[in-house]
């Protein structure tokens, strides 16, 4: 239990925020591990959409605060340079009147944990309106493939918790300034059940009886250059004819057509477009990766962690990830999958030929893939160290009221 010294309530009470605008890693593991630190007693969990998507949470398994969100569109904006700045001018209004609510609410809690950029922007005035003793908790899901906002160092200095997914994050958030010291690393958890529990997805162009196709999945919510699926269809041409390419994401929306089509005139000029098939956003994506054979993240920019790559360990696939960010990590640094250098022109697909020449090693490296990601990547595992940073979080935010 929280020491009463600490000037909290017992269990202390924690609000999570939520403000991504698009489905991924953040939200999932928000969704999955709200619920998981719910069954702490020392602990109760809250959670709120910032923009009043209601839809995102289940009530039945985690409690729902709907008196803070604004309802709108999920984004601030589409569009790029001036036109980006006029509709967040347009926006300012909205984003005010999320902090004035957030602000009247922090009382009920003890504890924020926030996600985002935008959510420590929110926060901080929201926390000084109210004058509130709050303890603030950053999950830092990484800086991005640019440079950071020039005042995030500034808005950490109100964190008395900062957890960082993975080793590479909390090294740039030390390059860029900040105390090491507030740092802790905590890996991203999976959720194993869901994973494996998944049905297995066969599409009409993918006959059960078809032994020998041996398909590779690239899979992501929205495709953008910067997730190098470009590298995958290339290094496709040098592969056997019986290898065939899956990509999952959102091929229609305005952020990635471009990049869409190039992608398809490129299978076209290397004469496979037969062999590439675009699967569109996939709600069942579990069940689309086990019917692939290798599951390849080639992210051009360094990756804060990487679920997708961890996702797929947990169901035995053999995985084949950049050396961008986390990645690495990931994979236990090659010991649980395979590491290729973007930068290396080639090199993504003499990876690829020995996955599909050496069927013995890769089984083996698959096997060592599932049982690592089932004993890194536990919500139990993830749970007990985020509620280890929680009651840090308390106990530094009661050494700074005393002062």
């Amino acid at each position: 239990m929280p020491d009463k010294t600490l000037g909290v309530s017992s269990p202390a009470r924690v609000l999570c925020t939520n403000i991504v605008s698009f489905g991924g890693g953040v939200l999932r593991v928000i969704q999955d591990g709200m619920p998981a630190l719910s069954q702490f007693h020392e602990i109760r969990v809250t959670v709120a959409d910032l923009y009043g998507r209601s839809e995102l949470f289940d009530p039945g398994t985690i409690e729902v605060d709907s008196s803070i969100g604004v309802p709108g569109r999920g984004y601030i904006s589409t569009n790029k340079g001036l036109r980006r700045w006029i509709d967040m001018f347009f926006q300012l209004a909205r984003h005010a009147r999320i902090v004035l609510r957030l602000s009247a609410a922090l009382t009920r809690y003890d504890i924020l944990f926030v996600h985002h950029y935008k959510e420590l922007v929110l926060a901080i005035p929201a926390i000084w309106l109210r004058r509130s003793s709050i303890a603030l908790v950053w999950h830092c899901h990484g800086l991005g493939d640019g440079a950071p906002p020039r005042f995030l160092r500034q808005l950490t200095n109100r964190c008395h918790r900062i957890n960082a997914i993975s080793n590479s994050v909390q090294d740039r958030l030390v390059e860029i300034g900040i105390d090491r010291r507030k740092i802790a690393t905590v890996y991203d958890a999976i959720n194993l059940c869901s994973i494996k529990e998944a049905d297995a997805w066969r599409p009409e162009e993918q006959p059960p009886s078809d032994p020998g196709r041996l398909v590779i999945l690239v899979a992501t919510s929205t495709m953008y250059s910067s997730k190098g699926i470009h590298l995958v269809v290339e290094a496709l041409a040098t592969l056997p004819d019986s290898c065939v390419l899956w990509i999952t994401g959102d091929d229609a929306s305005g952020f990635n057509r471009e990049y869409v089509e190039e992608l398809k005139a490129l299978s076209w000029r290397l004469c496979i477009a037969d062999r590439v098939k675009f699967l569109g956003f996939r709600p069942d994506i579990y069940s689309v990766m086990k019917a692939a054979n290798v599951i390849c993240v080639p992210s051009l920019v360094p990756e804060g962690f990487g679920l997708v790559a961890a996702e797929a360990m947990a169901l035995g696939k053999v995985v084949v990830v950049s050396n961008r960010g986390a990645l690495p990590e990931v994979v236990d640094h090659g010991r649980a999958g395979l590491v290729f250098d973007p930068d290396v022109p080639g090199d993504l697909a003499e990876k690829l030929n020995l996955v599909f020449n050496n069927p013995t090693r890769i089984a083996a490296l698959a096997a060592d893939a599932a049982s690592y990601a089932a004993k890194a990547y536990s919500y139990t595992r993830w749970a007990e160290e985020v509620k280890k940073g929680f009651l840090i979080a308390l106990q530094s935010n009661s050494a700074d009221c005393t002062q």
